[in-house]
């Protein structure tokens, strides 16, 4: 494997990551390239998969970024914010999560195989599991 495309995706994901927060930590840094990285391994993505796949996921970052902004979010702190939206307005948001998650799968789907499509799916459904759990331990330590 060619090491420089591998690492310019995981550089993009980093710059990115950087794009969409305005001061990361280095932790947060490593973090989002540990997590490329591990889910290129687990895909086992070819090295023009990784840079387009990279490309995906930075658009539906900068997307998702503008999003949560529209709606008073902080980007940096998911849940600064959210505890504000009305009933309604959660609602609107969601549904604006989950159309832009579609059409990042309908790009990854230009991207992956379908069987590499399937297990970032299921990936993800663990990630935004996982972040769900945080996000609903940090509302109720707002309260």
């Amino acid at each position: 494997m060619n090491i420089i495309p591998a690492a310019m995706a995981t550089l993009a994901i980093v710059l990115m990551f950087t794009a969409a927060h305005a001061e990361p930590t280095p932790e947060a840094q490593a973090a989002i390239a540990e997590r490329l990285s591990q889910t290129a391994e687990a895909l086992a993505l070819t090295d023009d998969q990784r840079v387009s796949f990279a490309e995906v996921l930075e658009r539906q970052l900068l997307a998702q970024r503008d999003l949560l902004i529209s709606y008073g979010i902080d980007p940096a702190d998911a849940g600064a914010g959210l505890a504000e939206l009305g009933r309604g307005e959660r609602r609107e948001l969601r549904k604006a999560l989950d159309a832009l998650r579609r059409e990042t799968t309908d790009a990854l789907s230009e991207v992956l195989s379908e069987d590499q499509l399937e297990t970032f799916s299921e990936l993800e459904a663990e990630r935004q599991a996982a972040q769900r759990a945080e996000m609903r331990d940090r509302m109720r330590g707002r309260f």
